[in-house]
């Protein structure tokens, strides 16, 4: 018996998910910090950077999805944002958007919440969320068997 062939997909469209999680971090980051460079220590703990203390102790459960969307300058969004942009983007035009919203979340969620139980300082950034994509797009294109072009974005050529 032949192996079954790659199953074919397409990644047209319009990544909309990701255009609006990257919509939200340029809007948090300049409510944060408006014209200035960076975002100092009390803004970033007004608008939701994970610390340990305020997430255990106070119950602000709320910091372990905000502090993904926070970012300390525009250096910082822009890095995860080309992650995220390229890798997740294709992801996202692959899989159903709500299966890709699922994986935000969930990578979200997650690594701020081990990151919390493992460390107490500060912390925020989409990091978490752009190695949840990197992950799930390598995943996707090993157990797709995805050649050609499409091989950068999706299966082990992108770890890396």
């Amino acid at each position: 018996m032949r192996p079954a062939a790659p199953e074919a997909f397409a990644i047209g469209g319009v990544p909309w998910v990701t255009i609006s999680l990257l919509l939200a971090a340029v809007c948090i980051l300049f409510a944060a910090a408006g014209w200035r460079s960076g975002v100092a220590l009390p803004s970033l703990l007004l608008y939701g950077a994970k610390a340990t203390p305020l997430i255990l102790d106070r119950g602000e459960t709320w910091r372990l999805f905000a502090a993904n969307l926070l970012h300390k300058d525009p250096l910082h969004l822009a890095f995860n944002a080309f992650a995220l942009w390229n890798v997740g983007g294709a992801l996202e035009r692959a899989v159903r958007p709500a299966d890709y919203l699922a994986l935000l979340i969930f990578t979200a969620l997650g690594t701020t919440l081990v990151s919390a139980i493992g460390a107490d300082s500060i912390s925020l950034g989409a990091s978490g969320m752009a190695f949840g994509v990197f992950g799930a797009s390598a995943t996707f294109g090993w157990r797709r068997g995805v050649r050609g072009t499409l091989r950068s974005y999706f299966g082990l050529r992108i770890v890396p």
